[in-house]
Order: structure tokens, then sequence, then C-alpha cells
């Protein structure tokens, strides 16, 4: 083999040099990488602060049909209004945090859903957003399953501490339109029979406005469930103990 020449060695000690160079930068780039990459992996979670976790609960308490009001209606003193509020922190606890996801899931994708389904009704829509409506509208879906079941999980925590009676009564709270005054979602009456008593109600409130008698049908209907026993059990548990109740609700949900 021929010798190397003074420059053609200088060149190859040179290119040595530069290949242990840049393994050198490579090994240290990889180390700080993974050194970094582990850091990353042991960053505490930030935690929900105590605040945002009662006002999560509130909001919750209030989904489903576990109001301080709704809970007076139905007969709850305020002993046991502390420990439902107890038992649903307690699902929370467990499932916040995937509640939160699904809300914030839900609230995104509807959104996106009503800029698509405009740009599909104003005919200028394209495949892709097609297909993202397709996904938006499956992700809702999926949220509000969700949230349905850790909402029944609430309701059924809660219901571990109270009477039939009482969980008879919120039951029927929950399927009556919130419109309608408290008092009559005790009551045992189905869709067609509420819309019937909120149109009385609504009848009787126009006729009272202008210093005028309700017609006497209508009269008569209000009657009927003012004297209902469910009815007036409810307004007697609104009117003697909500405060009570309300006060221990807000003291248990904190601030």
């Amino acid at each position: 083999m021929p010798a190397l020449s003074r420059s053609g060695l200088s060149t190859l000690v040179v290119a040595a040099g530069t290949v242990l160079l840049l393994a050198g930068v490579g090994a240290y780039v990889s180390n700080n990488i993974w050194f970094a990459s582990r850091a990353a992996h042991a960053l505490p979670v930030a935690k929900v602060s105590q605040a945002d976790a009662n006002r999560q609960l509130r909001n919750v308490l209030v989904r489903a049909g576990l109001g301080a009001d709704t809970l007076a209606a139905a007969g709850v003193n305020s002993a046991k209004t502390a420990e439902v509020v107890a038992a649903v922190r307690g699902v929370l606890l467990e499932q916040g945090t995937s509640l939160a996801s699904a809300d914030e899931s839900h609230r995104a994708s509807t959104v996106l859903r009503q800029q698509l389904i405009a740009k599909v009704q104003a005919g200028v829509s394209t495949e892709q957003d097609r297909s993202a409506l397709t996904t938006a509208e499956s992700t809702i879906a999926s949220a509000d399953q969700t949230r349905a079941s850790i909402l029944s999980a609430a309701i059924a925590a809660a219901s571990a501490d109270l009477s039939a009676e009482q969980v008879q009564a919120l039951a029927a709270i929950r399927s009556l339109p919130a419109d309608l005054p408290l008092k009559y979602r005790v009551a045992s009456i189905n869709a067609g029979e509420a819309d019937t008593l909120r149109a009385a109600l609504g009848e009787a409130r126009a006729a009272d406005a202008v210093d005028e008698p309700p017609s006497s049908d209508t009269q008569t209907l209000i009657t009927n469930y003012d004297n209902n026993q469910a009815v007036t059990t409810a307004n007697s548990n609104l009117t003697n103990n909500s405060v009570a109740v309300r006060t221990a609700w807000e003291q248990a949900v904190g601030r």
C-alpha cells in the first residue's frame, strides 16, 4: 500500500476527528432527549383546585336533580342533605376528570357541528367537512353517554342515603319539565298532563295580571293539583325546610 502523503494523512485525521465529534454530539443529544423525556414523565400532574372541584360538584348536583330546593321538596332534611352531597362528591373524586373531559369534548364538538351544518346547508361543504361532521356527531354521542353514566352514578350514590319515598319524589321531579313549578313536579303525572297544567297556570297568571279570575275549568284544574297529597306535602316541605336545607347544601358543597 503506498504511503500517505503528509496532506493526505492530515485530511484523514481531520475526517476521523469529525466523525468522532459528530458521534459525540449525537450521543449528547440522544442522552438529553432521553433525560428530558424522563423528566417530562416525572412531572407531577396538576391537581384540580378545591374551588374547581366544588364548582363541578355544584354543577353535577343540579344536573342530577339534587339541588337544594329539589331535595327540600322531596322531603330531605338538612342532615340528609349533607350526606347526599358527600355521596356525590365521592363519585366525582373517582370520575370527575372523566366528566370534565366529556363536558369539554361535548362543548367543542357541538360548536364544530353547528359550523359544519351551516356549511352543508349553504351548499359549500367539502367531503372533508362532511366527514368531520360525522366525527363530531359521534364524539357528541360518546360524550353524552359518558355524562349520562356519571350522572346516573351520582343519583344512585345519593339515593342510597334516602328513603324510598324521597327517591320516588326526586325521580318524579327529574321526569317533568323544569319550567313547571317545583311543588307540582312531585306529582305522578305524564308529559301531556304536565303540558295541560302548565297552560292552566299560564292562563291563571295572565288573568291575574289584568285583575280578572281565570276560567272555572282552569281554576278547578289548578285547585285539584293543589289538593294532591304529594303536591301539598312538597309545598309544605318547601315552606318549612327549604332555608335549612339550602344552608346545609351550601355548606356541604363549599366555595
